[in-house]
C-alpha cells in the first residue's frame, strides 16, 4: 500500500506500511524519495527504496519522526480494525501534510538525514560545489564496501559521473 501525494518524476512521497518489524505488527513509514536521489530507484522501487530521512521516518501519534509505533495486523479484522481505529487518522493528520511539503527535490534536501542521498540531492539542484564535496564523501565510503556487488558499483559509477561533469 502506497500514498502518494502528486506523484512526478522528480519526487515519489509515500507511506510504505513495513512488516519487517515484528510479524503481526506494522510500523507505518512516511518517506520523500525521488529518482533524482537514489540511481537506484528504478531497481529498488517500491520496497526496498532507502530512506534520504533515515530513521525519523515512522508516523506516530506524536506525527513523522523517530518514534515508532507499531499497529495490528494479526488478523485482516485486526488490521482494519487498527486501520479504522489508529493508523487513518494519523494518514489524515500527520503524513499527508508531511509528505506535501515535498513539492521538489529543494524540498527534501533539509530533510536529509542519510548521507548518500545528500550528494545526489545537491548535485540535482544545481548546489554543486556542495554536491561535489558530499559526492566525494560517498565515493570514499562506498570504496570501503564490496565493489563487485552491482549496486555498489552502479552507486560508484554514478558518483563518478557525477564528479567528472
Amino acid at each position: 500500500m502506497y500514498l502518494s501525494s502528486a506523484g512526478s518524476r522528480q519526487r515519489f512521497p509515500f507511506h510504505r506500511p513495513s512488516d519487517e518489524h515484528r510479524p503481526n505488527e506494522i510500523l507505518c513509514l512516511c518517506v520523500p524519495q525521488s529518482p533524482s536521489i537514489c540511481p537506484l530507484f528504478d531497481q529498488r522501487f517500491p520496497d526496498e527504496l532507502g530512506f534520504p530521512t533515515d530513521i525519523w521516518s515512522y508516523m506516530s501519534e506524536e506525527g513523522i519522526g523517530r518514534r515508532q509505533e507499531s499497529f495490528s495486523c494479526e488478523t485482516p479484522d485486526s488490521f482494519r480494525r487498527d486501520f479504522e481505529r489508529a493508523v487513518k487518522p494519523l494518514l489524515l493528520e500527520f503524513a499527508i501534510p508531511y509528505l506535501d511539503k515535498f513539492q521538489s527535490v529543494a524540498d527534501i534536501i533539509p530533510a536529509i538525514r542519510h548521507p548518500s542521498f545528500l550528494g545526489f540531492a545537491l548535485y540535482h539542484v544545481g548546489r554543486t560545489a556542495e554536491a561535489r564535496e558530499a559526492l566525494r564523501k560517498e565515493k570514499e565510503r562506498l570504496r570501503h564496501l564490496d565493489t563487485t556487488n552491482e549496486e555498489v558499483a552502479t552507486m560508484l559509477e554514478h558518483v563518478d559521473k557525477l564528479l567528472t561533469e
